[in-house]
């Protein structure tokens, strides 16, 4: 990992998430931070407004050994998904996919969303 994120004490209302992606480990995860400041490294993670919406999407649809792409449309779905129904989230999802080649980042307008409501 190139970079570490400064705890400070202004962490008091938010969680954070911070990618991993090590060459000398062939594995791939994601470090929560949440509101009480402790880091813990998983395979896939949620949080924000809109997590509570998600997890369940989540359980269901992450498999452990999904590819770039798997993981780009289900992150995407997931986020649409939050978009949806949580009031403080929306516009457009920012993806960005770290590999040894560098960022490979992604925007997806709210038009082009997965839509899962009938409202």
């Amino acid at each position: 990992m190139r970079g570490q994120p400064l705890l400070s004490p202004q962490i008091s209302s938010k969680s954070d998430l911070v990618p991993d992606w090590t060459r000398q480990e062939v594995s791939t995860g994601v470090y929560s931070v949440p509101i009480g400041g402790m880091l813990v490294r998983q395979p896939v993670s949620v949080g924000g407004s809109g997590s509570t919406y998600i997890y369940g999407f989540m359980d269901a649809n992450y498999k452990p050994g999904m590819n770039k792409e798997q993981c780009m449309e289900i992150t995407a779905a997931a986020l649409s998904l939050a978009m949806e129904r949580d009031g403080s989230s929306g516009g457009v999802v920012r993806l960005a996919s770290i590999s040894e080649e560098g960022v490979e980042r992604r925007v997806i307008l709210g038009n082009q969303l997965p839509k899962f409501s009938t409202h």
